[in-house]
């Protein structure tokens, strides 16, 4: 895995199984298994009555509960390449959660994150002709420090600019992995699924690379079927001995962002709501 040259993941019959290739040469880089996965959590009344009589402008994503889940990343060979961390998506959450990428020493690689706040703007980068934009910043690869090591930029068609039914370029890249003194790392083209590395890509980079493939296919299963309305829950699985060390706290930190952005959102959604309501009171 930590030679190749492309990365693609196929999703296995079993729910949150998934198989790393190299779609060059059909090489099997590495088996994705769950052996981690918690129990939904239901809310109370009370909690689901305070969430209901808030703000208006709320995605269907924010009221799910998605259960935490960790992926063993196997080699050929069965052994350990790496853990994926997905912690639980509280409910009031309407984005993607923060991975962690853990050794099997229980070491963190690094990890997974989306700029929570920036989810409630639209993109502000300049448009092309198409109706096409890039959005960088929201999304990146980081060390075990939190250091950026991957802006993610994503190719973003933008209506009502944008046409659904005009070719795109095939050779234009639909995901770029930047680092912050502009080096592209790897890049995934609109015209497939499979995400290209560049040769001169260290070990902990492409670790980085391979568990953000990993994570979007598992995030279209967990957080992309909310939106289409064909979530379901997975199936608990219970391990029987801690998956690595430190797995208990891992994601100590996140918890307490996710659990203060929710709050946040929560007040600025009610300021937007009441600006609308005062500027339809106003006539503006």
């Amino acid at each position: 895995m930590f030679q190749a040259s492309q990365l693609d993941l196929q999703p296995l019959p079993q729910d949150l199984h998934y198989r790393l290739t190299d779609p060059g040469d059909g090489t099997v880089l590495a088996d994705v298994t769950p052996i981690a996965v918690g129990e939904g959590q239901k809310e109370g009344f009370f909690k689901r009555f305070m969430r209901s009589s808030g703000p208006t402008l709320t995605a269907p994503s924010a009221q799910q509960h998605v259960p935490r889940v960790t992926f063993r990343v196997s080699d050929a060979q069965n052994s350990t390449l790496f853990f994926l961390d997905r912690p639980d998506k509280l409910a009031g959450n309407g984005c993607p959660p923060h991975y962690a990428v853990v050794a099997p020493d229980g070491r963190p690689i690094g990890y997974l994150t989306n700029e929570h706040r920036a989810s409630v703007e639209p993109p502000s980068g300049p448009v092309d002709t198409d109706g096409v934009t890039l959005v960088g910043g929201r999304a990146h690869l980081r060390d075990p420090n939190h250091r950026v090591l991957c802006d993610i930029v994503v190719r973003m068609p933008l209506p009502p600019s944008a046409d659904p039914n005009r070719p795109q370029d095939p050779a234009s890249d639909a995901i770029r992995y930047m680092d912050p003194d502009g080096t592209m790392w790897a890049r995934r083209l609109v015209s497939g699924s499979a995400t290209q590395v560049n040769p001169a890509a260290q070990q902990h980079v492409r670790a980085l690379l391979a568990a953000h493939v990993i994570a979007s296919g598992v995030d279209e299963r967990l957080h992309t079927s909310i939106v289409a309305s064909s979530y379901s829950p997975p199936e608990p699985v219970a391990p029987g001995a801690e998956p690595y060390p430190g797995h208990a706290d891992v994601h100590a930190s996140y918890m307490s962002h996710q659990e203060e952005f929710i709050e946040w959102h929560k007040e600025e959604m009610n300021r937007r709501a009441r600006n609308i309501s005062r500027g339809a009171d106003t006539g503006f």
